[in-house]
C-alpha cells in the first residue's frame, strides 16, 4: 500500500517555547510584568464589582475591594515568581544547550514548585475536612482535594515521565 509517510508535528509547548525564546530577555520580562499587572487589575476589578451593593451595611463597603486587591496581589506575585524564574531558567538552559552540555528541564522544576505550593495550600484543609463539612462548606473540601491531587500529579510526573529517546 502506498500510504504517505507519517510526519510528526512539534507539540504546542515546543512551538510556544521556540516562540518565547526568540524574544530578547527584556521583552520576556516585560511580558511577565504586564501579565502580573493584568492579574492585579483583574483581582481589583472582581473585588470592586461585588462592593457596596444595595442592602449591604456601611461596614461591608470596601471589604470586597480590599479582598480583591489582596487576591490580585497574590496572583501577581505568583505570576512574577513563576514567570521570572521560568524565563531566567530557560535562558540558562539554552546557554547550556549551546555549550554542548545537557540542559536541565525548566518545566519539571516549575512543575515541582507549583505542585509543592498546591500541596501546602490543600493539605491543611483536607486534614480539617470534617470541620468544613460540619459547617456546610463542602466546596472548600472539593477545591482542596483538587489542589492536593493536582500537586501530587505535578510532583509524581517528574519522577515517572519517560525520557525522550
Amino acid at each position: 500500500m502506498d500510504a504517505p509517510e507519517y510526519e510528526s508535528r512539534p507539540s504546542i509547548l515546543f512551538r510556544l517555547r521556540r516562540f518565547w525564546l526568540r524574544r530578547e530577555l527584556w521583552q520576556q520580562l516585560l511580558i511577565v510584568v504586564s501579565m502580573a499587572s493584568c492579574a492585579q487589575l483583574f483581582g481589583y476589578g472582581c473585588g470592586r464589582a461585588v462592593d457596596c451593593k444595595p442592602g449591604q451595611q456601611d461596614g461591608q463597603c470596601g471589604l470586597g475591594t480590599s479582598m480583591g486587591l489582596l487576591v490580585g496581589f497574590f496572583a501577581a506575585c505568583g505570576v512574577l515568581v513563576f514567570g521570572i524564574t521560568g524565563t531566567v531558567l530557560n535562558k540558562f538552559s539554552v546557554k547550556q544547550e549551546e555549550a554542548g552540555k545537557r540542559p536541565f528541564e525548566v518545566w519539571r522544576i516549575l512543575g515541582v514548585g507549583l505542585g509543592l505550593i498546591l500541596l501546602y495550600e490543600g493539605l491543611p484543609e483536607i486534614i480539617r475536612y470534617r470541620a468544613y463539612l460540619a459547617a456546610g462548606n463542602a466546596s472548600a473540601v472539593i477545591f482542596s482535594a483538587i489542589e492536593v491531587v493536582g500537586g501530587c500529579w505535578l510532583i509524581l510526573r517528574v519522577f515517572f515521565k519517560r525520557k525522550a529517546s
